[in-house]
């Protein structure tokens, strides 16, 4: 499953409506491996259409900076009991490092997640005809939902996240470099000038965040100091869907292109405040406090006990990551009652350090 074709055979799938959307011109039609379709066949269990029968839909389109390009539904017209689509994911590919969520992929570490979380299954993996890598996964469009935005739904989320942190010490991630994405993103963003460029008008906050900003470096150092364990890192209702059975209930958490190794903490930074803009400082402030409910019950079902030390340490890498990532974009689309909210996080978070 896992290798470079070696006599490729470019094949253009034939794009929907949906998928001109894209200004990229290349995004219409996207050219795979015919070999790398036969290979997801195989892990379905079934015979695709030739390529002229499938359609592809542009559902995703990655950042700048990020390692992920674009992601499409690819699907056929089969009989209702066959899966009908495959979600085609394709990223920036290095030769020097590989794509985090191939690694993982690869490693098996993804099908041995402690319930109730599990992964989308890989069928496939290649660099595709335009020098990009390509994953090719499950579908799980159909039989799920989404995180609901309720406290409920938060609490449950994060008691999965803790028994996800709590068993990453036993499971080492497979050898590569695992730093933290997330922190070197943020400290990038934070040493760029014009911070003040497009904030909201009459916030009234510009000189606490300056003041924040100014002290930001410290917050950053700190991060060495603390508990780290392996962390999926983007864990925002985005990410998570719901599958419901008749006798239990799972979730699926996807994009695994920024884990790595994180503080103990800073896995609720993504869950609680990806879910602004529209989103009121109460609201947040609900869900965050059923997020650390749920997410210490976790880390002590799976043994890691929530001591002082520990809880201490997870408040100022949760306040710090939360801060130094978001608050630049909170600034610019957000109210000020959330703006403040999070500004106290990072000042919290920075008072502890000081």
């Amino acid at each position: 499953m896992w290798r470079v074709l070696a006599r490729p055979r470019p094949v253009t799938l034939t794009p929907t409506d949906d998928a001109a959307l894209s200004r990229a011109a290349d995004a219409r039609a996207p050219v795979v491996h015919a070999d790398a379709l036969a290979e997801v066949g195989q892990g379905l269990g079934i015979a695709l259409p030739p390529a002229g029968e499938l359609t592809c839909r542009l559902i995703r389109e990655g950042l700048l900076a990020s390692r992920t390009k674009r992601v499409y539904r690819i699907a056929w017209p089969v009989p209702a009991a066959q899966p009908s689509s495959v979600i085609l994911k394709r990223i920036r590919f290095r030769a020097a490092s590989w794509p985090r969520e191939a690694a993982m992929y690869r490693s098996g570490l993804l099908a041995r997640m402690p319930a109730p979380l599990f992964a989308p299954s890989c069928l496939g993996s290649s660099v595709n005809p335009t020098g990009d890598y390509d994953l090719w996964l499950e579908d799980l469009a159909v039989g799920t939902t989404g995180l609901r935005r309720r406290p409920a739904a938060f609490s449950d989320a994060a008691f999965a996240l803790g028994l996800l942190n709590a068993a990453w010490p036993d499971a080492a991630p497979p050898p590569g470099d695992w730093g933290n994405l997330v922190l070197a993103r943020a400290a990038e963003w934070l040493s760029g000038n014009g911070w003040a460029n497009g904030m909201r008008p009459g916030s009234g906050l510009r000189a606490r965040i300056a003041a924040f900003l100014d002290g930001s470096d410290c917050l950053l150092k700190a991060f060495g100091a603390l508990e780290t364990v392996f962390c999926h890192q983007d864990a925002s209702p985005l990410n998570i869907l719901v599958r419901r059975g008749p006798h239990e209930r799972r979730l699926a958490l996807l994009d695994w292109e920024v884990c790595g190794l994180a503080p103990l903490g800073q896995e609720l930074s993504a869950l609680v405040w990806s879910t602004w803009p529209d989103a009121r400082g109460d609201e947040i402030e609900g869900c965050e406090a059923q997020a650390w409910k749920g997410y210490l019950a976790g880390l002590e079902r799976a043994g890691l006990a929530p001591t002082k030390e520990r809880r201490e340490g997870m408040r100022l890498a949760y306040g710090a990551a939360s801060a130094v990532h978001y608050l630049l974009a909170v600034a610019r689309v957000c109210d000020a009652d959330l703006i403040d909210l999070l500004l106290r996080r990072g000042e919290e978070a920075l008072a502890a350090v000081r």
